[in-house]
C-alpha cells in the first residue's frame, strides 16, 4: 500500500495514504472508525519516517511523510511489560504440587519437591520456563539435558504446557546404588546421604561424578558395583 502511494520524489501524501488505507481494509472485509489524526499516528508509532510539512503552492501546504520502512517488532511494544504480561499467564497452568518461585518479564521458575534429600537437602525438581518459549528443567541442581531423552525443550501457553508439567513430574530420580561392604569407591565416585522421607529409610549410596540424576527411559542403575566406572551414571 504503502509503495503504491509514494511519489516519484519519494514522499508519501498522508491524504492519498489515508484514502487508500479506507479503501483496502474495506476490500479484506474489515470495517475501522479511524479518523486522519489516528492514522497518522499509527504511521508514526509503526514506520521510521519523517514527517514534513510541505508546501505545493503558494497557499498550501501538505503534511508527506519521507523514507517509510517499517520498525521491528522490538521498537514497537515494550518488551519488558508484554514479557511480563506473557510470564504471567504461565501460573494459570501451574500443574499440581509445584510452586512458583519467582515470575518476572525473562522467566518463570516453578519447583517439585520429590520424596528424596541428599546429604540432608531437599532433591527437587525445578522448572524454568524462558520468554524465548524454551524451557528447561534441574533436578537436585542438575540440568537436565531434555533432548537426549527425546523431550522438547519448546513450549506453548497452552495445554503443551501442562504437559511439561506432567513430563517433569514423571521423570525418575536416580536413586544411586547401596554401598556395601565389598563396594570399591573410585574417583570416579561420590559416596552420598540418601534419605526416602516417605519410608523414612536413610541409605549411604554411590553414584558416578557425571550421574545424570534421572534414570533414562528403559534403564536403570547399575547393579554391580564392582563393575562401576567414569562411564557408569549411577
Amino acid at each position: 500500500m504503502v509503495s503504491r502511494q509514494q511519489r516519484s520524489d519519494g514522499y508519501v501524501e498522508l491524504n492519498q495514504l489515508f484514502e487508500t488505507f479506507k479503501f483496502e481494509t474495506l476490500e479484506a472485509g474489515f470495517q475501522m472508525d479511524l479518523e486522519k489524526r489516528e492514522c497518522s499516528e499509527m504511521v508514526i508509532h509503526f514506520f521510521n519516517v519523517q514527517k514534513v510539512d510541505k508546501r505545493i503552492s503558494t497557499e498550501k501546504n501538505i503534511y508527506v511523510y519521507q523514507g517509510l520502512t517499517l520498525k521491528p517488532l522490538g521498537a514497537i511494544v515494550n518488551p519488558a511489560e508484554n514479557s511480563f504480561i506473557y510470564m504471567n499467564e504461565l501460573s494459570k497452568y501451574q500443574g499440581e504440587h509445584f510452586k512458583v518461585i519467582s515470575i518476572d518479564s525473562n522467566k518463570a521458575i516453578f519447583s517439585l519437591e520429590t520424596v528424596y534429600t541428599s546429604n540432608g537437602n531437599k532433591v527437587e525438581k525445578v522448572i524454568t520456563f524462558n520468554n524465548n518459549i524454551q524451557w528447561s528443567l534441574k533436578i537436585g541442581e542438575k540440568d537436565i539435558e531434555l533432548e537426549s531423552y527425546g523431550i522438547n525443550d519448546h513450549f506453548t501457553l497452552d495445554e503443551n504446557m501442562q504437559n511439561v508439567f506432567t513430563i517433569s513430574k514423571q521423570i525418575k530420580v536416580c536413586c544411586g546404588v547401596d554401598v556395601g561392604k565389598s563396594t570399591v569407591c573410585s574417583r570416579f565416585h561420590n559416596v552420598e546421604s540418601w534419605k526416602n522421607t516417605d519410608s523414612d529409610t536413610s541409605t549411604r549410596i554411590l553414584r558416578s561424578v557425571i550421574c545424570l540424576r534421572v534414570v533414562k527411559i528403559n534403564a536403570r542403575c547399575v547393579p554391580d558395583m564392582q563393575n562401576l566406572s567414569e562411564n557408569d551414571y549411577c
